[in-house]
Protein backbone atom coordinates (compact mmCIF):
# COMPACT_ATOMS: atom_id res chain seq x y z
CA UNK A 1 0.00 0.00 0.00
CA UNK A 2 3.01 2.91 0.81
CA UNK A 3 4.45 1.97 -2.71
CA UNK A 4 1.27 1.43 -4.78
CA UNK A 5 -0.06 4.97 -3.46
CA UNK A 6 2.57 6.73 -5.38
CA UNK A 7 2.22 4.24 -8.46
CA UNK A 8 -1.01 4.36 -8.68
CA UNK A 9 -0.54 8.18 -8.43
CA UNK A 10 2.10 8.59 -11.05
CA UNK A 11 -0.11 6.61 -13.57
CA UNK A 12 -2.98 8.42 -13.34
CA UNK A 13 -0.71 12.00 -13.64
CA UNK A 14 1.46 10.48 -16.77
CA UNK A 15 -1.71 8.67 -18.25
CA UNK A 16 -3.55 10.19 -21.49
CA UNK A 17 -6.02 12.14 -19.64
CA UNK A 18 -3.99 13.73 -16.75
CA UNK A 19 -5.30 16.42 -14.09
CA UNK A 20 -3.57 18.78 -14.90
CA UNK A 21 -1.97 20.19 -18.15
CA UNK A 22 2.10 18.95 -17.68
CA UNK A 23 3.45 21.79 -19.79
CA UNK A 24 1.99 23.89 -17.18
CA UNK A 25 4.37 21.97 -14.36
CA UNK A 26 8.02 22.06 -13.78
CA UNK A 27 7.73 19.02 -10.97
CA UNK A 28 6.23 16.60 -9.20
CA UNK A 29 6.15 16.36 -6.06
CA UNK A 30 4.51 13.23 -3.63
CA UNK A 31 3.15 14.01 -0.05
CA UNK A 32 3.33 10.51 2.03
CA UNK A 33 3.28 10.12 5.49
CA UNK A 34 5.64 6.79 4.68
CA UNK A 35 8.75 7.02 5.96
CA UNK A 36 9.90 3.94 3.84
CA UNK A 37 8.86 5.45 0.52
CA UNK A 38 9.98 9.10 1.38
CA UNK A 39 13.87 7.78 2.33
CA UNK A 40 14.46 4.83 -0.24
CA UNK A 41 13.34 6.67 -3.10
CA UNK A 42 16.49 8.08 -3.77
CA UNK A 43 18.11 4.36 -3.26
CA UNK A 44 15.47 3.06 -5.56
CA UNK A 45 16.29 5.40 -8.42
CA UNK A 46 20.34 5.37 -8.13
CA UNK A 47 21.74 2.93 -6.11
CA UNK A 48 19.65 -0.19 -6.02
CA UNK A 49 20.01 -1.31 -9.15
CA UNK A 50 23.81 -0.88 -9.39
CA UNK A 51 24.15 -3.00 -6.44
CA UNK A 52 21.75 -5.67 -8.14
CA UNK A 53 18.95 -5.14 -5.74
CA UNK A 54 21.07 -5.60 -2.76
CA UNK A 55 21.66 -3.31 0.50
CA UNK A 56 24.34 -2.02 2.01
CA UNK A 57 24.07 -5.20 4.88
CA UNK A 58 24.27 -7.71 2.28
CA UNK A 59 20.26 -8.42 3.00
CA UNK A 60 17.80 -8.21 -0.47
CA UNK A 61 15.87 -5.22 -0.86
CA UNK A 62 12.02 -5.84 -0.28
CA UNK A 63 9.04 -5.43 -3.02
CA UNK A 64 11.30 -4.68 -5.29
CA UNK A 65 8.45 -5.38 -7.89
CA UNK A 66 7.22 -2.12 -6.82
CA UNK A 67 10.41 0.08 -6.46
CA UNK A 68 10.86 -0.90 -9.86
CA UNK A 69 7.62 0.23 -11.38
CA UNK A 70 8.57 3.33 -9.68
CA UNK A 71 11.72 3.45 -10.87
CA UNK A 72 10.52 3.23 -14.65
CA UNK A 73 7.41 5.87 -14.04
CA UNK A 74 9.79 8.18 -12.35
CA UNK A 75 11.73 8.10 -15.63
CA UNK A 76 9.38 8.30 -18.12
CA UNK A 77 8.07 11.32 -16.83
CA UNK A 78 11.81 13.22 -17.63
CA UNK A 79 11.92 11.60 -20.69
CA UNK A 80 8.70 12.40 -21.80
CA UNK A 81 8.10 15.94 -20.21
CA UNK A 82 10.97 16.70 -17.98
CA UNK A 83 9.26 16.57 -14.95
CA UNK A 84 11.53 15.71 -12.09
CA UNK A 85 9.87 14.17 -9.05
CA UNK A 86 10.38 14.77 -5.82
CA UNK A 87 9.23 13.33 -2.09
CA UNK A 88 7.97 14.78 0.67
CA UNK A 89 7.27 13.48 4.44
CA UNK A 90 4.02 14.96 5.95
CA UNK A 91 2.62 13.48 9.47
CA UNK A 92 -0.47 10.91 9.06
CA UNK A 93 -3.85 12.17 9.09
CA UNK A 94 -3.35 15.50 9.93
CA UNK A 95 -5.18 17.99 7.76
CA UNK A 96 -7.60 17.90 5.32
CA UNK A 97 -5.81 16.42 2.75
CA UNK A 98 -4.57 13.49 4.71
CA UNK A 99 -7.55 12.71 5.98
CA UNK A 100 -8.87 12.97 2.53
CA UNK A 101 -6.44 10.25 1.15
CA UNK A 102 -6.92 7.68 4.55
CA UNK A 103 -10.69 7.77 3.71
CA UNK A 104 -10.15 7.11 0.21
CA UNK A 105 -7.45 4.63 1.36
CA UNK A 106 -9.48 2.80 3.90
CA UNK A 107 -12.21 2.71 1.11
CA UNK A 108 -10.15 1.11 -1.88
CA UNK A 109 -8.41 -1.51 0.86
CA UNK A 110 -12.56 -2.60 1.00
CA UNK A 111 -12.88 -2.74 -2.73
CA UNK A 112 -11.61 -5.54 -5.36
CA UNK A 113 -8.01 -5.78 -5.67
CA UNK A 114 -7.19 -5.18 -9.36
CA UNK A 115 -3.25 -4.52 -8.71
CA UNK A 116 -0.82 -7.13 -9.34
CA UNK A 117 -0.04 -8.79 -5.75
CA UNK A 118 3.28 -11.07 -5.23
CA UNK A 119 2.22 -14.41 -4.22
CA UNK A 120 3.18 -15.50 -0.88
CA UNK A 121 1.96 -19.14 1.52
CA UNK A 122 1.13 -18.45 4.21
CA UNK A 123 0.32 -21.12 7.34
CA UNK A 124 -0.81 -20.49 10.77
CA UNK A 125 1.94 -20.28 13.35
CA UNK A 126 1.95 -22.82 16.76
CA UNK A 127 3.32 -19.85 18.92
CA UNK A 128 1.57 -17.27 20.78
CA UNK A 129 3.96 -14.87 20.32
CA UNK A 130 4.14 -12.31 17.69
CA UNK A 131 6.78 -11.05 14.73
CA UNK A 132 9.29 -9.55 16.08
CA UNK A 133 12.36 -8.86 13.89
CA UNK A 134 15.53 -9.44 15.33
CA UNK A 135 14.27 -11.56 18.69
CA UNK A 136 16.47 -14.43 17.49
CA UNK A 137 20.14 -14.02 17.45
CA UNK A 138 21.87 -15.75 14.73
CA UNK A 139 25.35 -16.73 15.53
CA UNK A 140 25.88 -19.78 13.71
CA UNK A 141 23.76 -21.65 15.51
CA UNK A 142 21.65 -25.22 14.54
CA UNK A 143 18.00 -24.81 15.52
CA UNK A 144 14.55 -26.93 14.38
CA UNK A 145 12.30 -24.24 12.83
CA UNK A 146 8.58 -24.51 11.42
CA UNK A 147 7.95 -21.95 8.61
CA UNK A 148 5.01 -19.77 8.74
CA UNK A 149 5.33 -17.95 5.46
CA UNK A 150 7.63 -18.14 2.44
CA UNK A 151 7.51 -15.36 -0.41
CA UNK A 152 10.56 -14.09 -2.79
CA UNK A 153 12.57 -11.51 -2.59
CA UNK A 154 14.66 -9.48 -4.88
CA UNK A 155 16.03 -10.55 -8.37
CA UNK A 156 18.48 -13.09 -6.71
CA UNK A 157 15.71 -16.15 -6.54
CA UNK A 158 16.17 -15.46 -2.70
CA UNK A 159 12.98 -15.95 -0.49
CA UNK A 160 12.27 -13.91 2.98
CA UNK A 161 10.64 -16.17 5.12
CA UNK A 162 9.10 -15.68 8.60
CA UNK A 163 9.35 -19.17 10.96
CA UNK A 164 9.40 -19.91 14.35
CA UNK A 165 11.66 -21.84 16.72
CA UNK A 166 9.25 -25.23 17.58
CA UNK A 167 12.59 -27.12 19.19
CA UNK A 168 11.36 -26.86 23.17
CA UNK A 169 14.99 -27.41 24.03
CA UNK A 170 16.09 -24.03 22.88
CA UNK A 171 16.52 -20.85 24.42
CA UNK A 172 14.84 -19.12 21.54
CA UNK A 173 11.89 -21.81 21.53
CA UNK A 174 8.08 -20.39 19.92
CA UNK A 175 10.34 -17.28 19.10
CA UNK A 176 9.12 -15.83 15.61
CA UNK A 177 11.23 -13.83 13.43
CA UNK A 178 12.10 -13.08 9.28
CA UNK A 179 15.20 -14.97 7.66
CA UNK A 180 16.23 -14.58 4.03
CA UNK A 181 17.66 -18.32 2.28
CA UNK A 182 17.81 -19.22 -1.61
CA UNK A 183 17.03 -22.55 -0.42
CA UNK A 184 13.57 -23.74 -1.16
CA UNK A 185 11.28 -24.62 1.73
CA UNK A 186 7.66 -24.59 1.91
CA UNK A 187 5.39 -23.14 4.67
CA UNK A 188 4.03 -25.29 6.77
CA UNK A 189 7.35 -27.41 7.04
CA UNK A 190 9.60 -28.26 9.70
CA UNK A 191 13.64 -28.12 8.94
CA UNK A 192 16.42 -28.38 10.86
CA UNK A 193 18.82 -25.59 9.63
CA UNK A 194 22.10 -23.56 10.28
CA UNK A 195 22.30 -20.41 10.36
CA UNK A 196 24.70 -17.65 9.39
CA UNK A 197 26.30 -15.62 11.77
CA UNK A 198 25.08 -11.74 10.49
CA UNK A 199 22.42 -10.39 12.98
CA UNK A 200 21.65 -7.60 10.00
CA UNK A 201 21.43 -10.24 7.32
CA UNK A 202 20.21 -13.49 8.95
CA UNK A 203 20.07 -16.19 6.32
CA UNK A 204 20.00 -20.07 6.28
CA UNK A 205 22.77 -21.41 5.10
CA UNK A 206 21.58 -25.35 5.28
CA UNK A 207 17.94 -27.49 5.48
CA UNK A 208 16.86 -30.45 5.68
CA UNK A 209 13.27 -31.19 5.64
CA UNK A 210 12.14 -33.24 8.54
CA UNK A 211 11.39 -36.64 7.76
CA UNK A 212 7.16 -37.07 6.87
CA UNK A 213 6.74 -39.14 10.24
CA UNK A 214 8.48 -37.31 11.98
CA UNK A 215 7.58 -34.03 10.73
CA UNK A 216 5.83 -32.81 13.96
CA UNK A 217 8.49 -34.56 16.20
CA UNK A 218 7.51 -31.81 18.69
CA UNK A 219 4.50 -33.31 19.99
CA UNK A 220 3.92 -30.77 22.43
CA UNK A 221 3.98 -28.01 20.54
CA UNK A 222 1.41 -30.39 17.71
CA UNK A 223 -0.45 -30.90 20.75
CA UNK A 224 -0.93 -27.48 22.07
CA UNK A 225 -1.97 -26.39 18.32
CA UNK A 226 -5.13 -29.21 17.95
CA UNK A 227 -6.27 -28.35 21.46
CA UNK A 228 -6.36 -24.66 20.75
CA UNK A 229 -8.35 -25.50 17.40
CA UNK A 230 -10.51 -27.45 19.73
CA UNK A 231 -11.32 -24.80 22.15
CA UNK A 232 -12.00 -22.11 19.83
CA UNK A 233 -14.76 -24.93 17.54
CA UNK A 234 -16.73 -24.66 20.86
CA UNK A 235 -16.28 -21.25 21.39
CA UNK A 236 -13.42 -20.36 24.42
CA UNK A 237 -12.01 -16.92 23.74
CA UNK A 238 -9.86 -15.00 26.74
CA UNK A 239 -8.12 -16.34 29.80
CA UNK A 240 -8.63 -19.90 28.97
CA UNK A 241 -7.85 -19.95 25.47
CA UNK A 242 -4.38 -18.23 26.15
CA UNK A 243 -3.60 -21.03 28.55
CA UNK A 244 -4.13 -23.31 25.87
CA UNK A 245 -1.52 -21.37 23.57
CA UNK A 246 0.79 -21.13 26.41
CA UNK A 247 0.67 -24.70 26.66
CA UNK A 248 -1.35 -24.86 30.62
CA UNK A 249 -4.43 -26.88 29.01
CA UNK A 250 -3.38 -30.08 28.06
CA UNK A 251 -6.20 -31.80 27.25
CA UNK A 252 -9.95 -30.61 26.66
CA UNK A 253 -12.10 -31.93 29.05
CA UNK A 254 -13.10 -31.18 32.51
CA UNK A 255 -11.25 -30.84 35.17
CA UNK A 256 -13.83 -30.11 38.09
CA UNK A 257 -13.01 -33.05 40.74
CA UNK A 258 -16.58 -34.30 40.17
CA UNK A 259 -17.84 -34.27 36.15
CA UNK A 260 -21.53 -35.21 36.28
CA UNK A 261 -21.46 -35.21 32.23
CA UNK A 262 -22.66 -39.29 31.64
CA UNK A 263 -19.93 -41.54 29.90
CA UNK A 264 -22.51 -42.51 27.33
CA UNK A 265 -22.33 -38.17 26.22
CA UNK A 266 -18.39 -38.99 26.23
CA UNK A 267 -17.63 -38.08 29.93
CA UNK A 268 -15.28 -35.18 30.61
CA UNK A 269 -14.23 -34.96 27.03
CA UNK A 270 -17.95 -33.91 25.93
CA UNK A 271 -18.71 -30.16 25.23
CA UNK A 272 -20.98 -28.10 23.77
CA UNK A 273 -20.65 -25.09 21.96
CA UNK A 274 -21.17 -21.82 24.05
CA UNK A 275 -23.96 -19.86 23.40
CA UNK A 276 -26.24 -17.20 24.82
CA UNK A 277 -28.58 -17.62 26.90
CA UNK A 278 -25.75 -20.14 28.23
CA UNK A 279 -25.84 -23.77 28.29
CA UNK A 280 -25.18 -26.43 30.82
CA UNK A 281 -22.28 -28.35 28.93
CA UNK A 282 -20.81 -25.10 27.38
CA UNK A 283 -16.73 -24.58 28.28
CA UNK A 284 -16.04 -22.30 30.97
CA UNK A 285 -12.98 -21.18 33.10
CA UNK A 286 -12.58 -21.88 36.72
CA UNK A 287 -10.15 -20.69 39.09
CA UNK A 288 -7.38 -23.10 40.18
CA UNK A 289 -4.72 -23.81 42.03
CA UNK A 290 -6.31 -20.95 43.98
CA UNK A 291 -9.55 -21.40 44.06
CA UNK A 292 -11.73 -18.10 44.29
CA UNK A 293 -13.16 -18.01 47.35
CA UNK A 294 -9.36 -17.64 48.44
CA UNK A 295 -9.14 -14.95 46.77
CA UNK A 296 -7.72 -16.49 43.59
CA UNK A 297 -7.88 -14.37 39.98
CA UNK A 298 -8.05 -15.62 36.86
CA UNK A 299 -5.26 -15.51 35.00
CA UNK A 300 -3.51 -18.25 32.45
CA UNK A 301 -2.03 -19.40 35.32
CA UNK A 302 -4.90 -20.22 37.31
CA UNK A 303 -7.18 -21.38 35.51
CA UNK A 304 -8.65 -24.78 34.52
CA UNK A 305 -11.21 -25.92 31.78
CA UNK A 306 -14.50 -26.91 33.03
CA UNK A 307 -18.29 -27.60 32.32
CA UNK A 308 -20.87 -24.56 33.50
CA UNK A 309 -22.91 -27.05 35.80
CA UNK A 310 -20.02 -29.25 37.04
CA UNK A 311 -18.63 -25.59 37.78
CA UNK A 312 -21.40 -24.21 39.44
CA UNK A 313 -22.20 -27.50 41.48
CA UNK A 314 -18.83 -27.44 42.95
CA UNK A 315 -18.83 -23.66 43.97
CA UNK A 316 -22.10 -24.10 45.63
CA UNK A 317 -20.75 -27.29 47.66
CA UNK A 318 -17.94 -24.71 48.67
CA UNK A 319 -19.98 -22.17 49.66
CA UNK A 320 -22.87 -24.46 50.97
CA UNK A 321 -25.35 -23.37 48.80
CA UNK A 322 -28.28 -25.46 47.73
CA UNK A 323 -27.79 -27.14 44.44
CA UNK A 324 -30.14 -29.89 43.22
CA UNK A 325 -31.64 -28.40 40.91
CA UNK A 326 -28.20 -28.42 38.37
CA UNK A 327 -28.38 -31.84 40.05
CA UNK A 328 -31.66 -32.92 38.79
CA UNK A 329 -31.15 -31.04 35.20
CA UNK A 330 -27.67 -33.50 34.89
CA UNK A 331 -29.62 -36.82 35.92
CA UNK A 332 -32.40 -35.86 33.45
CA UNK A 333 -29.35 -35.22 30.75
CA UNK A 334 -28.03 -38.60 31.98
CA UNK A 335 -31.12 -40.61 31.59
CA UNK A 336 -31.83 -38.94 27.75
CA UNK A 337 -28.35 -40.76 26.88
CA UNK A 338 -29.35 -43.94 28.89
CA UNK A 339 -32.37 -44.62 27.73
CA UNK A 340 -32.90 -47.18 24.12
CA UNK A 341 -32.63 -44.58 21.27
CA UNK A 342 -35.24 -44.85 18.13
CA UNK A 343 -32.67 -46.71 15.06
Amino acid sequence: MELEAPIQALKTTLGRHPPVYLTEVTKIIIYSDSRYFVDYLYNARCVWPKTKWIRKDGAPVDNVRQWMELRKLCARAYQQHRLRLESNWIPGKKGDYAKSVDKAAKGAAKSTLKAKIDHQEVRRKWSPLEVIEGCVKVQGQTEVIRIVTDKQVGRNCVSKHIYEVVNEASPDHQLVDYVYTALVLKAGHVYPVVFNDKQANPRILQAEEWPKERRFWDATVARRAAIVDALQYVGVTGVLLKAAEQGRIMEVACTMPTCLCPEEAGGRRYFERKSHPPIDWMPTPDHHPVLKKDGGKLTVDNVRLAHRICNRVDYAIQRGKPHQRDLDRAGEFKRRWSSPRET
